[in-house]
Order: C-alpha cells, then sequence, then structure tokens
C-alpha cells in the first residue's frame, strides 16, 4: 500500500475523490490553477493523472474484452 496522507483525509472525512480536491489540499496555502508541468503531474497519484483512464474509456475497453470472448467462443 503507498503512503498517501492526502487520500487517507479524503477517505476519512468522505471527501469525493476527485482531481480538483485533492490538488486542493494538497496545496491549502496556494492551490494552482492547473498542474502545469510533467514532473507535477507524476507526483499525483495515478488516479487523479490526466493520463488515467476515464469511465468512457474503461467501458470500452470492457467492451472491446466481451467482443473478443464471444468471437473466441463462436470459433469453436
Amino acid at each position: 500500500m503507498t503512503f498517501d496522507p492526502i487520500g487517507d483525509i479524503m477517505r476519512h472525512y468522505k471527501i469525493p475523490m476527485t482531481r480538483e480536491n485533492y490538488v486542493a489540499l494538497n496545496h491549502l496555502d496556494d492551490p494552482p490553477a492547473e498542474i502545469s508541468s510533467e514532473e507535477e503531474e507524476e507526483e499525483l497519484p495515478e488516479q487523479f493523472q490526466t493520463s488515467y483512464p476515464t469511465v468512457e474509456d474503461a467501458l470500452v475497453a470492457v467492451e472491446i474484452a466481451e467482443l473478443k470472448r464471444l468471437y473466441t467462443l463462436g470459433g469453436q
């Protein structure tokens, strides 16, 4: 398990696990308008990085997996 005190605080206080909330809590004194460097982006937990798959991406991946499964079943 990774050390993530900000995530722990969010879970404890039932704060919605969004990128915006994470960044705001992580920069209480002066939250940035946006994450401007690749280095800053990589410091965020994976689920809050912009390269993390969206719900739509995940649904497409599930649909592709299901189509492959059906195609494999049909070929037997």
